[in-house]
């Protein structure tokens, strides 16, 4: 279970979504920006993935950008997934599956035959093995040419910018009370700046060479400070 989605936390995040309008509004055009980003897609017949389903936020404004669509939400949490369920509850188009995406398709039935996979604040937040495992599924999943998209927070490649960036988050926390601003430093601390990558790290690991997560090629295609979103074709 995402720290998140703990009841020991919802109060907490409950603030900063609803007290800091900046990360709020950072969080819903990385969503959008994300659905974006696979505009090469628009007006085509699309089977696609998500992993990290959450609460189905980010899998609605894919939906909406791509009528066409025919989507499969993964989440490891089902009380998550019932959540999006629920607020996606007005489209046929979506399938779900309470499952650990690293463990999914084991028996390859499905290998190759995703056009769009996709996740959103999913990766951030674990080590740089289960970074790379995250990559390496997404790309046994794609078809020659498809598209993953990974939308998450992402260090820059100067250390000074880097610095600043967390300082001017930091000065958001005041809005808070006592209690929930000593967990967010405490989450920054251990979490966002402790497992967070440059997003050149990101690309270099789609674009090694590597047999199992080889990617043709890789960009950025947004960024708001830590908020970035890359692409990635097979």
């Amino acid at each position: 279970m995402n720290e998140a989605d703990n009841p020991k936390y919802t109060n907490a995040y409950n603030a900063l979504e609803v007290g800091i309008t900046t990360f709020s509004a950072r969080n819903i055009n990385l969503q959008r920006n994300a659905a974006k980003a696979a505009n090469s897609l628009e007006n085509k017949t699309i089977n696609a993935l998500e992993f990290g389903t959450r609460d189905g936020g980010t899998a609605k404004y894919f939906l909406e950008h791509y009528p066409l669509m025919k989507l499969k939400c993964i989440d490891i949490d089902s009380e998550s997934l019932n959540v999006a369920k629920q607020s996606l509850s007005y489209t046929n188009r979506v399938k779900f599956e309470n499952k650990d995406f690293l463990k999914y398709n084991k028996n390859h039935s499905e290998d190759n035959s995703y056009d769009l996979v996709f996740g959103v604040f999913v990766t951030h937040n674990f080590d740089d093995a289960i970074k790379i495992s995250f990559l390496e599924k997404s790309f046994e999943l794609l078809k020659k040419n498809g598209l993953l998209v990974l939308g998450d927070v992402m260090l820059y490649d100067h250390e000074d910018r880097n610095t600043a960036m967390w300082a001017k988050d930091y000065s958001m926390l005041e809005e808070l009370s006592e209690e929930d601003k000593k967990w967010w430093k405490n989450h920054f601390d251990n979490y966002d700046n402790k497992y967070s990558r440059q997003s050149k790290w990101y690309l270099s690991q789609m674009t090694n060479n590597h047999e199992k997560s080889n990617f043709m090629s890789a960009k950025i295609n947004y960024r708001d400070g830590f908020w970035t979103v890359i692409t990635a074709e097979k």
